[in-house]
């Protein structure tokens, strides 16, 4: 599919892996109880760019929200949105 990708068209595949977990490289094991986890989304859209070729676009949002609700996923509908909109020009409306 995205091997045909018709001009004017783009096809996005996004994903999310819950909970995970921020470390630092090094950090002391004391920190090991005090974490941080984040939700993480890759988002990958293929589209034919205007000279002809297809394109791969990657972006990962990140958003420190842990419970994956229709409020969360709206809002990263929008921001992928948002970024293939400003990356993007020839797609169709």
């Amino acid at each position: 599919m995205c091997k045909s990708v018709s001009e004017g068209w783009a096809v996005a595949t996004l994903d999310f892996a819950e909970n995970y977990l921020c470390e630092k490289q090094d950090q002391p094991q004391s920190s090991y109880y005090g974490y941080k986890q984040v939700t993480v989304h890759p988002c990958i859209v293929y589209y034919e760019c205007s000279c002809g070729e297809r394109t791969t676009d990657n972006v990962a949002i990140v958003a420190d929200e842990l419970e994956y609700t229709s409020r969360l996923v709206s809002r990263i509908l929008k921001e992928f949105v948002l970024h293939i909109q400003r990356r993007v020009t020839i797609l169709k409306k």
